[in-house]
């Protein structure tokens, strides 16, 4: 581990703003919001390289304590490190940040979007899952507001989402092409972007990640899969699902009361997952699970038959 990294936390641990919470996570004043209600968590991990991190479930504050983060408790003499931290966690300055919450309305022509997921998975979305699920009513004025977009012939025949990074990502309206999926890239928005159904759940109770490849899947599994109560949904946009892993640690996320609910695509061999051993030590459990049909997840409720992996270790 750096050196400067561990000496740096041990600063942070000793400088007394932070109360103890369980395991690794602290609580304390939120700087952004100033609630003093145990809302604001912060992850201090002293085995590895992770950064400081921190999330207020209150105002949604979130990202890398740092400087200034520590001169809201009138610390000042204790300094980040500089070039520690291989990945940036802090996306206020991405196109994510400037885009409101609710991204379709009552105005656009949702009839579309609505047909394509009641053939999917068989439920028939109303305005606001449609707005949980980030379905960009109007994708062109989307791109050219907050993408810098200028040419818009491939937002036609395609229903668009967006990801945790403010892209967006179409889908074909029919099965009967290949190329299903088209991911809209700018340089406005940072990384490759995960997608997420924004719901709201208790922070206060445990807490089931669903994670699953595709955007497709976890609708599916929001519609169709009721064994878990207080959920978060997330695609790895791949079979990389170490990275919704990741993406839910850097907001706040984690802890002895956050369990992992991996659902694996049928062709993906269930000892080719690897999860690092310091991500799994931050949550209650990791597991996993298959449909036994053979198919994904984003299908009708009769094609599911969803059973949990037994193996004994998740490396």
């Amino acid at each position: 581990m750096n050196k400067e990294l561990f000496d740096y936390k041990e600063k942070i641990l000793s400088a007394g703003f932070l109360r103890h919470q369980t395991g690794q996570q602290y609580t304390c004043q939120c700087p952004f919001c100033n609630d003093n209600r145990k809302h604001c968590y912060v992850l201090i991990k002293m085995t590895d390289d992770t950064p400081v991190l921190f999330n207020c479930f209150k105002c949604n504050a979130h990202g890398i304590v740092n400087d200034k983060f520590l001169e809201y408790f009138g610390i000042n003499d204790i300094k980040s490190p500089k070039n520690s931290f291989s990945r940036k966690l802090d996306i206020n300055n991405t196109a994510s940040t400037k885009i409101p919450d609710a991204i379709v309305s009552e105005k656009d022509n949702i009839e579309g979007i609505c047909q394509y997921i009641h053939g999917r998975v068989g439920q028939y979305p109303t305005l606001q899952e449609l707005q949980f699920f980030q379905y960009v009513g109007r994708p062109i004025g989307y791109a050219k507001e907050y993408l810098g977009c200028d040419n818009t012939k491939i937002f036609r025949n395609r229903n668009w989402f967006r990801l945790t990074n403010g892209n967006i990502i179409g889908r074909w309206k029919d099965d009967d092409t290949e190329m299903r999926w088209l991911r809209y890239k700018s340089n406005r928005a940072k990384g490759s972007g995960l997608y997420t159904i924004k719901i709201p759940f208790d922070m206060y109770q445990d807490i089931n990640v669903i994670i699953a490849e595709g955007i497709m899947d976890v609708i599916g599994l929001y519609y169709n899969y009721h064994e878990f109560s207080n959920c978060v949904y997330i695609a790895s946009m791949g079979k990389n699902y170490e990275s919704g892993i990741k993406h839910i640690m850097d907001k706040g996320i984690f802890g002895d009361s956050v369990n992992i609910k991996i659902f694996k695509d049928p062709d993906v061999n269930v000892d080719s997952i690897r999860i690092d051993g310091t991500l799994q030590k931050m949550f209650k459990r990791v597991d996993i699970y298959e449909n036994l049909k053979g198919l994904d997840y984003g299908v009708d409720p009769s094609d599911l038959d969803i059973h949990k992996i037994i193996r004994r270790n998740i490396r």
